[in-house]
């Protein structure tokens, strides 16, 4: 007798559903998989070290047994891959330089002069790129080992940040770790550890405290200044110091941008020096291998010159005529036409 309303159900709308609020009070944040499963190793990481001081080692001898442990097990390694793909790149570079050479004399006759972006000219970085590939040094090869040691470090230092019960910031909340406070005493972590008060030596007695001369950042920021500002020439350290970019062009001008940054990298621990002086006894020995494991790769993995080169050695030109043969025969600079050629050996004889 009644037909069936067709009522739609109103979904909630995407934000509506983010956040769920729950009796408690608590907000419930639906983080993704792999923020979750980060946030999980940076609490294993913190309980390990933890256990690892619990065992009887004080705590300025367990962070830097870290930082060495995890040198020579992932960073070592991953810097000798690096460079060894950065050598084995080299040695195509000119090979490279050539195909991309004539990609752009023939797209600058075909365009009267003015270089522009076409099929020719994106053809041979094609053809770069499966250079690469054939030689097996892919580019995705060198950035994952510049980036692989970046992990190991950004977990161990959060974890001796949740340790030192610092101040949770933007990526702790983001790696899901403010499920870790503690309800009866808000503010606190269940994660910190107070003998961090009492674990250092010399005069960073309180690890758990900022150092109060600063000594600790401006090792850390010397150790860093040696392994970045070292590797620069000094013409390459006066164009970066140098305003006057009206000659450069766009490329050159983003590069010397990212060399500015590079360049101020090393005095980020100084205005970082209020984080508790934990965190900075595991940084400086991990700076410091860092700077000693690039020591050591240029003796054992030094540069090689480039396989392929443009401008060879010129060979003495071989004159072979229909009955004759000179082996070894050099061409005068100043010759006359090919008549004068053949006329010569008759001459000598």
């Amino acid at each position: 007798m009644f037909a069936p309303s067709r009522r739609r159900l109103v979904r909630p709308a995407l934000s509506a559903r983010r956040h769920v609020l729950v009796s408690s009070g608590q907000t419930v944040r639906h983080n993704s998989t792999i923020l979750n499963g980060l946030g999980s190793c940076v609490a294993a990481t913190a309980e390990s070290l933890s256990a690892v001081h619990t065992a009887g080692l004080p705590w300025y001898i367990v962070l830097p047994l870290v930082a060495t442990s995890l040198n020579f097990t992932i960073r070592l390694p991953a810097q000798w891959f690096g460079r060894y793909y950065r050598l084995r790149r080299a040695e195509t570079r000119p090979l490279k330089s050539a195909w991309m050479a004539n990609a752009i004399r023939v797209n600058m006759m075909k365009n009267q002069g003015k270089a522009s972006l076409s099929p020719d000219l994106l053809r041979p970085m094609r053809e770069t790129r499966r250079i690469n590939k054939d030689f097996g040094v892919s580019a995705w090869k060198s950035w994952g080992a510049a980036l692989g040691p970046m992990v190991p470090f950004v977990l161990v230092s959060e974890a001796v940040r949740r340790l030192a019960d610092s101040p949770m910031t933007w990526l702790g909340r983001k790696l899901g770790l403010d499920r870790f406070l503690d309800l009866v005493e808000p503010g606190t972590s269940s994660l910190t550890d107070h003998s961090l008060s009492e674990g250092g030596l010399l005069w960073f007695t309180d690890l758990m405290a900022a150092d109060p001369y600063g000594g600790l950042p401006l090792i850390c920021a010397l150790t860093l200044g040696w392994s970045s500002w070292t590797r620069l020439s000094a013409d390459r350290l006066r164009e970066l110091l140098s305003v006057d970019d009206r000659s450069m062009n766009s490329l050159q001008r983003a590069r010397n941008a990212l060399g500015r940054v590079l360049l101020v990298i090393p005095l980020f621990p100084l205005l970082f020096w209020n984080l508790p002086s934990a965190i900075f006894l595991y940084w400086a020995p991990t700076f410091l291998f860092n700077s000693i494991n690039d020591t050591l790769l240029k003796r054992w993995l030094p540069d090689r010159e480039p396989r392929y080169s443009i401008e060879g050695k010129k060979k003495p030109t071989k004159i072979t005529l229909p009955y004759v043969n000179i082996e070894g025969y050099e061409v005068p600079k100043k010759q006359g036409s090919s008549i004068a050629r053949s006329r010569q050996p008759d001459a000598r004889s």
